[in-house]
């Protein structure tokens, strides 16, 4: 709750108030369970059962100032514990009740629908990727990878394009001991001088880079504000990539250095047309 109710305004004035910049922000909308003072303590399949505060209800008027700031907004997990936690296992109702609700919550909020979805911690099954398409969403970021893409997971091919993180999150260099602390801007800095087709896609979490971690973000804008780079959101990538070749690729599983748990990744590219 702490990301929605601190973190977020620290980086809607950084981004909005001292640099310009517009992001795209995907929220989750439920119980908030990730930080509860038993989590050591009491088993994870238990956590989900006790009181929380509902972060769409708590956070309302911080949720509907980023839309109002004109940045774009969408969904992620509503039960962003739950997910990162049991998605792996869960069946195709499970996932149907979780992202309905986030819709349903979402929709209460902005009066809209949500066009845009973001798996949890990069967690996914082929239940997610097939509702992505059936919910018409214009893109979704589920995974880590390259470039933008079409996606098939166990046998289930989607028509909803795939935008992955290309970049590490500063939460993984941070843990990476070659790296020191006071250099992960730079270390990451590095890392955007590659080419991309469709350029680079930095993830970054309210809870993180709103309050520890908001100055080492802001070295970064720094960085890239020097550079003349141009900053776009997911939505103006996906426009500016519509005249480039879109290939499908399967969706894999990888590990990341300072990640605690497999990621999905953009995986091998399927040349039969489908």
């Amino acid at each position: 709750m702490a990301s929605a109710l601190r973190g977020l305004p620290a980086l809607l004035d950084l981004l909005d108030q001292q640099y310009k910049i517009k992001g795209c922000f995907l929220f989750s909308l439920g119980a908030d369970h990730s930080n509860h003072r038993l989590n050591d303590i009491i088993p994870s399949g238990l956590i989900q059962h006790l009181p929380a505060q509902i972060i769409g209800e708590k956070a309302r008027g911080n949720l509907r100032a980023v839309a109002e700031a004109g940045h774009e907004v969408g969904i992620t997990a509503f039960s962003p514990f739950n997910w990162k936690e049991e998605v792996a296992f869960r069946d195709e109702a499970w996932i149907k009740d979780e992202v309905y609700k986030a819709v349903d919550s979402f929709e209460a909020i902005f009066e809209q629908l949500p066009r845009y979805y973001g798996a949890k911690g990069w967690q996914v099954n082929s239940h997610l990727i097939k509702l992505e398409q059936e919910l018409g969403f214009e893109f979704s970021t589920d995974v880590r990878g390259r470039t933008i893409f079409l996606p098939e997971l166990q046998g289930i091919y989607s028509s909803c394009l795939q935008i992955p993180t290309t970049l590490p999150t500063l939460d993984e260099l941070l843990k990476k001991e070659d790296v020191p602390d006071e250099k992960i801007h730079e270390f990451l800095f590095a890392e955007c001088q590659r080419i991309l087709p469709h350029g680079e896609v930095f993830s970054l979490s309210a809870e993180r880079e709103g309050t520890e971690l908001l100055p080492v973000f802001e070295n970064l804008i720094v960085m890239w504000k020097g550079m003349q780079w141009d900053f776009k959101t997911m939505p103006g990538l996906l426009q500016a990539s519509e005249n480039t070749q879109i290939q499908r690729h399967q969706i894999g599983w990888g590990e990341v250095d300072g990640a605690d748990s497999h990621l999905a990744f953009q995986g091998l590219p399927i040349t039969k047309k489908r």
